[in-house]
């Protein structure tokens, strides 16, 4: 009769739900695989563990089912530490029994922890450190549960790809904290070993009487080897003492000095051959290294103002003293003024300058007596009133506020223009220039002589000119680009920094006339369509549609108090919403609650309050879909219990029953 348990392969689907990927571990009794949850839209991975029977054997089947019970009992019981992979499931098929189990991305720790004393990659005490606060903190949790792991090594270290935190998997050998009494009665199955044959194993647990601390054992011994690179089993002993000789091993490699002699307490207190005399609770060891890490903290060395590096001068006896710092003048400088201040720094660091406050002023002030000392312009004035608007078209009005202007006064200066040659060129090129005829404007702008009275203004204006028409150039192929897009906002904002040339005013005319008109179609449809969403007391939408108004149409300034009073709105609904989300937590229908505050827009004055209470609820959402699915659980878990009970007092029955013989009986009683 075959006693071989038969394993589910690779590819089936489980339930209708857990598609089998690839097997990850295997032994006699049961094997582990990657699996896909279909249940979900993006088929996440999960573990799934299969505690395989044969019928023909009931023993195998009491076994697995035991195995089973105490694993899925044990992952019910540490179900609220995050970072225990939850049970997700568990169930009985045709061939077995499987326990279901959140996956974790990472790396086992047995494929980086060095295996030899000339691995280059032994950990520093910083790494070790690392490993020992992780792991603790879950046996500390563990422990409080009242569960022993009681299989620590390597292979069940995995380093989570997502924080790179070190996290406890593989609950399959935990046994209950057994109490003092219980302890006692407890047989020990063979004779007392110094350790394991693996060597992570406390000497206890191999007698059956594991403890919590030997957990805190199997952490030191993982530590150990990730110092030393030495495998447990290597690790020599002291036949005296019965502990662990590894410390000799850093006075032969000076690349290990650097660990610190507490580390070394700590750690050979954690593997103490006599658990009485290890630490008695993963706290202990945690506090340890927290004064060690202090001790590490306290050895930074934190330099004083006048320590500085630089800040020291050497005296005559070669001692250094911390450099004086003086800023001059600092007193006398915080009654100065800006400007008086800018001066004296200017003076200070480049000299002296020839700028003063006083040469600011570029243009005289006139006082009202000095107006009147203007000689009164005659009749020369008159007869060129029809220039002076021409004149100051390009610039020429600079010429009137100048000093000698006051002195020779207005007619003679306009009489020396109309029989100066270079206005008049001057002008054609002006009107040239808005004419569109640029190389022309420029040629004319050019030719005025340098004897003219307005030389200095043709050269500005010609500078002036090349850039406002590289300018009004680039400007019109934006806006012809926004034009052909449809972008009629863009069209009209940038018709704006379009220069005041004739030229380019009539041609971009057509294109911003169409823009403004299609704005104003379009901004009527939004007005129209905020107020339709208004009435149903969608404000956000609202506002939504009333801030695609651009300013450019007519209605930009005028939707302004409707911006405001719909944002009033706005606010009166987001608080409507957040109470009716209370209402509805209140009554622990989280789900319902999260939609109202979904709903509350950014920006309004509960919005913060709003998004802290989704994260509130949905923790508590979580944990409300988590006590419902512990109940069914516990309600499999507890089915499979039963059956284990009926198992095993059918055996006791059987094996009873194979025990009286009937004819031992008969002859008694013929006796």
């Amino acid at each position: 009769m075959s006693t071989v348990v038969h394993f589910t392969t690779s590819g089936q689907l489980l339930q209708d739900r857990y598609e089998l990927i690839k097997v990850v571990s295997s032994n006699a009794l049961s094997q582990v695989y990657i699996a896909a949850d279909h249940s979900h839209s993006d088929k996440p991975k999960c573990i799934v563990k299969h505690y395989g029977y044969n019928n023909n054997h009931p023993h195998l089947l009491t076994n697995s089912r035991r195995l089973f019970v105490n694993e899925a009992t044990t992952l019910l019981k540490l179900d609220d530490d995050e970072d225990i992979a939850p049970l997700l499931d568990c169930f009985e098929e045709e061939n077995g029994l499987y326990i279901v189990q959140d996956f974790i991305e990472g790396e086992l720790l047995s494929a980086s922890i060095p295996l030899s004393k000339h691995s280059q990659n032994c950990w520093s005490q910083a790494q070790v450190v690392h490993l020992l606060d992780d792991l603790l903190e879950i046996l500390a949790f563990v422990h409080r549960n009242g569960v022993i792991h009681c299989d620590l090594k390597p292979n069940n270290i995995i380093k989570r790809a997502a924080d790179e935190k070190f996290i406890l998997i593989d609950f399959g050998n935990a046994l209950p904290i057994r109490s003092y009494e219980d302890q006692k009665n407890v047989i020990p199955l063979r004779r007392t070993l110094a350790f394991s044959p693996s060597g992570y194993l406390p000497p206890e647990q191999l007698i059956g009487k594991p403890v919590p601390n030997g957990d805190i054992y199997a952490l030191g011994i993982v530590a150990i080897q990730a110092l030393t690179g030495l495998e447990p089993a290597k690790l020599q002993l002291d036949l005296h003492t019965g502990e662990l000789d590894w410390q000799h091993l850093f006075e032969n490699n000076p690349a290990l000095l650097v660990l610190d002699d507490q580390l070394i307490t700590i750690l050979r207190q954690m593997v103490r051959y006599n658990s009485a005399e290890r630490y008695q609770s993963a706290r202990q060891v945690l506090e340890d290294l927290e004064t060690l890490k202090a001790l590490g903290r306290s050895k930074i060395m934190i330099f004083s103002e006048d320590q500085w590096p630089g800040t020291e001068t050497i005296d005559s006896n070669g001692q250094s003293e911390p450099l004086p710092i003086k800023v001059k003048g600092e007193e006398e400088d915080l009654d100065l003024t800006f400007l008086e201040l800018t001066q004296k720094l200017l003076t200070e660091y480049s000299g002296p300058t020839s700028v003063t406050p006083q040469s600011v002023n570029v243009a005289p002030q006139l006082h009202e007596t000095e107006i009147e000392k203007i000689p009164e312009a005659e009749s020369g004035f008159s007869k060129s009133k029809k220039l002076l608007p021409l004149v100051a078209g390009i610039g020429i009005t600079v010429v009137l506020v100048n000093a000698w202007l006051l002195s020779f006064g207005i007619t003679s200066v306009l009489e020396g223009i109309a029989f100066d040659s270079g206005v008049k060129r001057l002008l054609k090129a002006t009107q040239a220039y808005q004419d569109g005829n640029f190389s022309e404007a420029i040629a004319l702008a050019e030719s005025v002589s340098s004897d003219s009275a307005v030389y200095e203004e043709s050269q500005t204006v010609i500078q002036q000119w090349h850039q406002e028409w590289k300018l009004a150039t680039e400007q019109f192929g934006i806006i012809e680009q926004a034009y052909n897009q449809q972008q009629w906002g863009v069209v009209v904002k940038e018709a704006k920094e379009v220069p005041d040339i004739l030229f380019w005013q009539e041609k971009i005319s057509p294109l911003v006339k169409e823009a403004q008109g299609t704005i104003e179609r379009n901004s009527h449809q939004l007005i129209q369509k905020a107020f339709e969403r208004a009435s149903q007391r969608d404000f956000t939408q609202a506002l939504n549609y009333l801030q695609q108004i651009p300013q450019e149409s007519t209605l930009g300034s005028k939707v302004q108090f409707k911006l405001a009073e719909y944002k009033e709105k706005q606010q009166m609904r987001a608080h409507y919403r957040l109470q009716q989300a209370f209402n509805r937590a209140e009554k622990r229908d989280f789900v319902g609650a999260i939609k109202f505050l979904e709903q509350i827009p950014d920006g309004t004055r509960v919005s913060a309050i709003a998004k802290a209470k989704i994260v509130e609820y949905t923790r508590l959402q979580r944990i409300k879909e988590r006590v419902k699915k512990r109940k069914t659980l516990k309600a499999k878990v507890l089915t499979q219990q039963r059956k284990l009970i009926s198992l095993i007092t059918n055996r006791k029955i059987k094996v009873a029953s194979s025990q009286l013989n009937p004819g031992n009986m008969l002859q008694e009683i013929n006796s």
